[in-house]
């Protein structure tokens, strides 16, 4: 986490976690839900679950503002102009149950299979020292440490 975003994930009980995600003022809130997901799937597949159903959702969006100004001195006066811009920096905390499969078919809304997350999920990097190191094992599913 820091200036330039990233995620972090806390336990709260044996099958229960919270992951923040946060971006940076360059960041679009899909990808910071992305972000979210993933760590969600890496949490639950490295601590031995196979599905993870989001039970809440909180928008942690920052919003603040930059001034610029600038002024000039001459002969006849002193001129100057200034402006903010807003910086939005997107984030997002998701309370997540984790379970053990297998799927069922459909899954109900708001649960996914982490190895399926994963799957498509496992090649957009994100900042933050506690980064999964997941890959595919010799059965097929994915394996994170």
């Amino acid at each position: 986490m820091g200036a330039v975003g990233g995620v972090r994930a806390a336990r709260i009980s044996d099958d229960t976690a919270q992951i923040t995600a946060a971006g940076n003022a360059y960041t679009d809130a899909d990808t910071v839900q992305r972000y979210a997901l993933r760590r969600a799937a890496e949490e639950t597949i490295s601590d031995g679950f196979d599905l993870f159903r989001v039970q809440g959702a909180a928008d942690r969006t920052a919003i603040a503002s930059a001034a610029f100004s600038s002024a000039t001195a001459t002969r006849y006066g002193v001129f100057g102009s200034s402006f903010s811009m807003p910086i939005i920096k997107p984030g997002e905390t998701i309370t997540i149950r984790m379970l053990k499969g297998p799927a069922p078919a459909p899954l109900p809304d708001g649960e996914f299979d982490a190895h399926e997350v994963l799957k498509y999920l496992a090649g957009t990097p994100y900042g933050g020292a506690d980064h999964k190191d997941c890959h595919t094992g010799a059965d097929g599913k994915v394996v994170c440490q």
